[in-house]
């Protein structure tokens, strides 16, 4: 995933493509506060600077697990 650059104030969804058999489940993981959500998006509503830092997404299935990152960039208004 690439690094996502937003200005404080607006909304962004994060999306975590993912395939395979079983369907893997699907956790976001903000990593600076451990606050989880699963389902492959994690929606973030008028951003605000504590939010800036790595959000993680983990899938998993009965196969396998793998995880990729992306940096969220909070600019001030």
């Amino acid at each position: 995933m690439e690094n996502i650059t937003v200005t404080e104030g607006e909304n962004r969804t994060l999306k975590c493509n993912v395939s395979g058999i079983p369907t893997p489940s699907v956790t976001w993981t903000e990593v600076k506060t451990g606050i989880r959500s699963t389902g492959i998006t994690r929606q973030l509503i008028r951003i605000n600077r504590n939010q800036s830092g790595e959000y993680k997404c983990e899938a998993s299935n009965s196969c396998g697990y793998d995880t990729t990152s992306t940096f969220l960039i909070v600019q001030c208004k």
